[in-house]
């Protein structure tokens, strides 16, 4: 259930996720989400193009926008069991150099 629930914060996000949100924004939404369906979250990372590369950015109001990569990696407990997730995805078009980089790593 703890893993169930990241994995539908992660899905509604791609969903829902609109132009302008700020890492802290983004944030906010998993969080709630989380906390939404019974999870309490452990952490929350969020960076967003360069940021990304940092290994422990601390979440700031960098906006995302067309284009941008954004890397999230979120946990929560559910009944004493720990869930983690780490993913990285571009916001709307994706930029043929970034794609080709993704490919090799």
């Amino acid at each position: 259930k703890a893993g169930a629930i990241v994995d539908e914060c992660y899905k509604r996000l791609q969903k829902e996720l609109k132009e302008g949100w700020t890492e802290v924004q983004i944030r906010h939404f998993l969080e709630d989400g989380m906390r939404s369906q019974g999870g309490t979250p452990l952490f929350c990372a969020v960076a967003i193009d360069a940021a990304a590369a940092e290994p422990h950015h601390m979440v700031d109001n960098t906006p995302v926008k067309h284009g941008s990569l954004v890397l999230v990696d979120f946990g929560c407990t559910y009944e004493g069991y720990c869930s983690d997730i780490t993913r990285c995805f571009a916001f709307g078009k994706v930029n043929p150099e970034h794609a080709e980089a993704y490919k090799l790593v």
